[in-house]
Protein backbone atom coordinates (compact mmCIF):
# COMPACT_ATOMS: atom_id res chain seq x y z
CA UNK A 1 0.00 0.00 0.00
CA UNK A 2 1.09 3.49 -0.61
CA UNK A 3 1.43 5.84 1.90
CA UNK A 4 0.28 9.76 1.30
CA UNK A 5 0.45 12.57 4.02
CA UNK A 6 -2.87 10.95 5.27
CA UNK A 7 -2.14 7.93 5.75
CA UNK A 8 0.48 5.74 8.01
CA UNK A 9 1.43 2.14 7.14
CA UNK A 10 0.73 -0.44 10.40
CA UNK A 11 4.10 -2.18 11.38
CA UNK A 12 1.98 -5.49 12.15
CA UNK A 13 -0.65 -5.62 9.03
CA UNK A 14 1.28 -3.57 7.01
CA UNK A 15 -2.25 -1.55 5.63
CA UNK A 16 -2.11 1.99 5.21
CA UNK A 17 -4.62 3.76 7.66
CA UNK A 18 -5.88 7.18 8.42
CA UNK A 19 -3.83 8.25 11.50
CA UNK A 20 -7.19 8.67 13.53
CA UNK A 21 -7.46 4.75 12.95
CA UNK A 22 -4.05 3.75 15.37
CA UNK A 23 -1.31 5.43 17.32
CA UNK A 24 2.48 6.02 16.88
CA UNK A 25 4.06 3.46 18.66
CA UNK A 26 5.77 5.42 20.87
CA UNK A 27 2.57 5.83 22.72
CA UNK A 28 2.22 1.97 23.41
CA UNK A 29 2.73 0.86 26.80
CA UNK A 30 6.32 -0.97 27.38
CA UNK A 31 4.73 -4.57 28.18
CA UNK A 32 2.34 -4.70 25.21
CA UNK A 33 5.59 -3.47 23.37
CA UNK A 34 7.47 -6.02 24.43
CA UNK A 35 4.86 -8.45 23.25
CA UNK A 36 5.02 -7.05 19.83
CA UNK A 37 8.95 -7.03 19.72
CA UNK A 38 9.02 -10.98 20.31
CA UNK A 39 6.63 -11.57 16.92
CA UNK A 40 7.86 -8.65 15.36
CA UNK A 41 11.61 -7.81 15.90
CA UNK A 42 12.02 -4.99 13.41
CA UNK A 43 9.15 -3.23 15.63
CA UNK A 44 10.42 0.95 16.55
CA UNK A 45 8.69 3.03 18.55
CA UNK A 46 9.21 5.47 15.85
CA UNK A 47 6.14 3.85 13.42
CA UNK A 48 2.62 3.36 13.76
CA UNK A 49 0.15 0.77 14.79
CA UNK A 50 -3.37 0.86 13.95
CA UNK A 51 -6.23 0.28 16.97
CA UNK A 52 -7.02 -3.11 15.54
CA UNK A 53 -3.43 -4.80 15.97
CA UNK A 54 -2.91 -3.19 19.54
CA UNK A 55 -6.46 -4.01 20.83
CA UNK A 56 -4.92 -7.90 20.03
CA UNK A 57 -1.98 -7.18 21.43
CA UNK A 58 -3.64 -5.88 24.49
CA UNK A 59 -5.65 -8.55 24.77
CA UNK A 60 -3.25 -11.14 24.79
CA UNK A 61 -1.09 -8.59 27.29
CA UNK A 62 -3.90 -9.07 29.79
CA UNK A 63 -4.15 -12.29 29.39
CA UNK A 64 -0.16 -12.72 30.32
CA UNK A 65 -0.56 -11.14 32.95
CA UNK A 66 -3.78 -12.86 34.35
CA UNK A 67 -2.27 -16.16 33.78
CA UNK A 68 1.36 -15.28 35.55
CA UNK A 69 -0.86 -13.75 38.54
CA UNK A 70 -2.89 -16.67 38.84
CA UNK A 71 0.47 -18.43 39.59
CA UNK A 72 1.50 -16.12 41.70
CA UNK A 73 -2.25 -15.74 43.90
CA UNK A 74 -2.20 -19.58 43.68
CA UNK A 75 1.04 -20.52 45.85
CA UNK A 76 -0.23 -17.25 48.17
CA UNK A 77 -3.12 -18.61 48.84
CA UNK A 78 -1.45 -22.13 49.61
CA UNK A 79 1.07 -20.89 51.79
CA UNK A 80 -1.78 -18.92 53.52
CA UNK A 81 -3.72 -22.43 54.11
CA UNK A 82 -0.18 -24.34 55.19
CA UNK A 83 0.57 -21.03 58.17
CA UNK A 84 -3.45 -20.79 59.10
CA UNK A 85 -4.02 -22.39 62.32
CA UNK A 86 -6.49 -25.28 62.91
CA UNK A 87 -10.16 -24.82 63.45
CA UNK A 88 -12.01 -25.52 66.94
Amino acid sequence: MSVTPQTQVCQICGESRRPSLGIPASMVDSGVSRLIQIEHPDWSSEGFICFADLNRYRNRYVLKVLEDNRGEIGGLEQLERTERPPDG
